[in-house]
């Protein structure tokens, strides 16, 4: 018996979009709207040197309601291209939170940058670098995201101490075990 048209049509669709290779998210360059400076008045603020944070940006205007990101120029003398987001309040217990609107109409607090467009993460089919390994190797990365996350902020190295001497050591007791699991799953693949 022949397959309905509307089954072969999807099917098809499926195994192209199948065949992408969905991004990580922590390896994707990112613009997060907790890092930018959004003005609570009727002011512009131009970013012209955000381009040493963002190489992949060479200026941004931000106002209360909009986020415009200008992309380096590809010849010159001509401008680069810009890109607009819809920056809208949510109101919060604890203040005010700001999120983009993307053009899927979804809110995002992140923006990815893949195929030289900003977006969300459902546009660009993100997936976490969690849901991408195997659940032996969970360990690993929880223990690297966990060093990373004590380790490279220097105000975190500071509530690091604090946290020491309040939870006695609890986290890192806990963070030597996610070592000690990690270290053992590599000699066990090895």
């Amino acid at each position: 018996m022949a397959m309905p048209w509307q089954l072969k049509e999807g099917l098809e669709r499926f195994r192209k979009e199948k065949r992408k290779p969905r991004p990580i998210a922590e390896t994707l360059p990112a613009i997060n709207i907790v890092e930018l400076p959004i003005p609570r008045d009727s002011n512009i603020r131009t970013l012209p040197n955000i381009s040493f944070k963002y190489p992949f940006l060479a200026s941004a205007r931000l106002t209360w309601d909009a986020a415009e990101f200008n992309y380096p120029a590809l010849h010159r003398g001509k401008p680069g291209r810009k890109q607009t987001f819809e920056v809208y309040p949510v109101r919060v217990g604890y203040g005010t939170r700001y999120y983009f609107r993307c053009d899927c109409g979804k809110r995002a607090a992140k923006l990815y940058l893949h195929n030289a467009e900003l977006a969300c993460k459902h546009c660009h089919r993100v997936r976490m670098a969690s849901q991408a390994i195997t659940r032996r190797a969970r360990p690993i990365l929880q223990a690297a995201r966990l060093e990373s996350f004590l380790s490279n902020k220097p105000r975190l190295r500071q509530a690091q101490e604090r946290l020491r001497k309040r939870l006695g050591d609890k986290i890192m007791t806990a963070q030597g075990a996610y070592n000690t699991r990690a270290k053992s799953l590599w000699a066990e693949r090895s």
